[in-house]
């Protein structure tokens, strides 16, 4: 896992500060692969997130905010509606 993890970018150094975030290795890849940073990584954990549910939402376009609003959907759901509707809102109607 560290060398792919070296290999998206994230440098010896900052592993330790992953670490120290209670990030297990598996997540830390999970972000590096999408290039999130530390300091949002942790934004998104915080609101209750695992590393694969907030990158698959990242992917699609959405922002933390735009999740937090479509909290209690499916996630699955939610991912292919977004690349449909793109708003909050306009999920929301069709649900």
């Amino acid at each position: 896992v560290w060398g792919e993890v070296a290999s998206r970018g994230v440098r010896a150094g900052e592993v330790d500060a992953w670490l120290a975030e209670r990030f297990e290795p598996v997540a830390i890849l999970r972000y590096a692969e999408h290039r999130v940073s530390l300091a949002d990584a942790i934004r998104w954990r915080d609101q209750g997130f695992t590393a694969f549910v907030a990158t698959g939402f990242i992917d699609v376009g959405m922002t933390l905010a735009d999740a937090c609003a479509l909290r209690g959907l499916p996630v699955r759901v939610v991912q292919v509606l977004w690349s449909e509707f793109g708003s909050v809102e306009r999920i929301l109607a069709a649900t």
